[in-house]
């Protein structure tokens, strides 16, 4: 025997449902701000790119894209935050490198796989790096400094972002190729 209770219920649920699936896909994108994780301190060059590009694109996309800095661990932090938020394109990462790509090599275990949790949206610009030395320093020139580096080898140090960020990487190839010790 059909229960006509349980029939009519569960008709005025599936179109209940039904009529908030079809609302939601009514809505256009972004209904609500959108947040950039950017796996960086404040004030970096990743930061004030993301801004830069943040405030344009919420300009014409018509909602704020908010920057959240979670820093640490050459940007497997904020990483880690970004694979745990929910699915729903409201969560954003800023990529790099150095979480994505170095990373899964010179760590045993992250909170996040960079293939299987994230998928590309669009390309960030790049940042250069630059290699600088004090004005006030004895060398001139990357041939001087390499003299220098092989002359004072616990002389020279570097500053990064941290394991595996690009920062740490290109100052290893540097040295290695240079032969000196930083």
């Amino acid at each position: 025997m059909i229960d006509i209770k349980k029939l009519a219920t569960r008709a005025l649920l599936a179109t209940a449902l039904a009529t908030a699936a079809h609302g939601a896909a009514a809505q256009t994108y972004p209904a609500r701000p959108v947040t950039w994780i950017v796996p960086f301190a404040a004030g970096g060059p990743t930061d004030a790119l993301a801004r830069a590009m943040a405030d344009r694109m919420g300009r014409e996309l018509g909602q704020p894209i908010i920057i959240d800095n979670s820093p640490g661990a050459g940007g497997t932090v904020g990483a880690a935050k970004a694979s745990r938020a929910t699915a729903d394109g409201y969560t954003m990462l800023v990529g790099h490198m150095g979480y994505m790509g170095a990373a899964p090599a010179l760590y045993k275990k992250l909170a996040y796989d960079p293939v299987k949790d994230f998928a590309p949206v669009f390309r960030f610009p790049d940042t250069p790096l630059v290699l600088m030395v004090r004005k006030d320093h004895p060398t001139k020139d990357i041939k001087a400094l390499i003299d220098f580096g092989k002359a004072n080898p616990d002389k020279l140090f570097i500053s990064n972002a941290g394991v595996g960020s690009s920062s740490h990487l290109i100052a290893a190839l540097f040295a290695a190729s240079a032969g000196v010790k930083i």
